[in-house]
């Protein structure tokens, strides 16, 4: 029964993952991204992946400046803080190589989510869910398997719809 919760929470942080990158604005995506991640920090700490446990805590506190603190002086600062924060966790808690994963990951998300381009945010998305894809293999994470194959599905899809809308504006 526990491991049936662990995964349901899981995929409610997938759902709302999916969800996110077919926003318009930015500031719903964060929104939606902030929800999922709190999720995922809660399933991977169950599941024992602290590595994705840790990064998706400075996730969470990362979409929460970046919608809070609308300073342009201090975006650059913004980014160096939470790269800084992902990595010196991974060197003091990560166990093995793929606790790395997770850090490249959030490395990445990191930028995607700071630069204001939802274009580049979605591209990026692609790079992150392979990565964890392969971590989730290793910690058995079952909705963390499915999450990034749809959210690769998802991604391909909300580009393409991009795409025709551009086209058709």
């Amino acid at each position: 029964m526990y491991n049936l919760i662990v995964q349901l929470i899981g995929i409610v942080a997938m759902l709302l993952c999916l969800l996110c990158y077919h926003f318009k604005k930015r500031q719903h995506l964060l929104i939606t991204k902030l929800l999922a991640d709190i999720l995922w920090a809660l399933h991977y700490i169950l599941i024992g992946g602290v590595s994705a446990f840790l990064t998706n805590v400075v996730c969470t506190m990362r979409e929460t400046v970046y919608l809070v603190d609308k300073s342009e002086k201090r975006r650059p600062l913004q980014l160096i803080f939470f790269l800084a924060l992902i990595w010196i966790l991974v060197i003091i808690f990560n166990k093995g190589a793929a606790g790395v994963l997770p850090a490249v990951a959030s490395s990445l998300g990191t930028y995607s989510f700071w630069q204001k381009s939802i274009t580049k945010t979605r591209i990026i998305a692609l790079v992150i869910a392979i990565l964890m894809f392969t971590y989730d293999i290793f910690f058995k994470s079952y909705a963390g398997l499915i999450n990034e194959s749809f959210t690769m599905i998802s991604v391909i899809i909300a580009m393409i719809n991009a795409k025709r809308y551009e086209k058709n504006s």
